[in-house]
Order: C-alpha cells, then sequence, then structure tokens
C-alpha cells in the first residue's frame, strides 16, 4: 500500500499541482495533525503542520505537509495557486 502511495503523492507533484490555479475564492486554513496516542514503543508521536485551501467554486481542495508554521512558508505555497 505504501508503494501505491507513493507513487500517486509522486505524480500528483510532478503533474498536477505546478499546473492547478485557482480561480477567485479560496479557502484557507491550517491544522496540526498526527496520533493522540503513545507508541507501542513508549514514544510520543511526531505531530507535523498540514496546511490546506480549497477552491469555493471547483470545490478542487489541495494539502500540504509544512515543516514549520510561519508568514514565509504559507506566502509560498499561495504563490504556487495564485
Amino acid at each position: 500500500m505504501t508503494l501505491i502511495r507513493k507513487a500517486t503523492s509522486k505524480y500528483l507533484e510532478v503533474r498536477v499541482k505546478r499546473y492547478l490555479k485557482f480561480n477567485k475564492s479560496v479557502a484557507i486554513d491550517e491544522t496540526l495533525i498526527g496520533r493522540q496516542r503513545w507508541d507501542y514503543k513508549g514514544s510520543f508521536p511526531q505531530q507535523k503542520w498540514a496546511w490546506g485551501m480549497i477552491d469555493l467554486e471547483s470545490r478542487i481542495p489541495m494539502l500540504y505537509h509544512c515543516k514549520s508554521k510561519d508568514h514565509g512558508t504559507f506566502v509560498d505555497l499561495i504563490k504556487l495557486h495564485a
């Protein structure tokens, strides 16, 4: 299952995301995602920031995993689809 997920992710990154442009109205939100339980080895799971946006006219969503939640990261992601 992991191989299919990686192949699909790579295909979307190379062939789809750079051509996807949003229309006038876009909803944007960020959240912290991850498991809330301890691992069976006793370690707490790593949580990551996810940032997403959806075009309100075509209902096309886009989701990114971000290393940090700073202004520059979000501006760069918005410029990809402007």
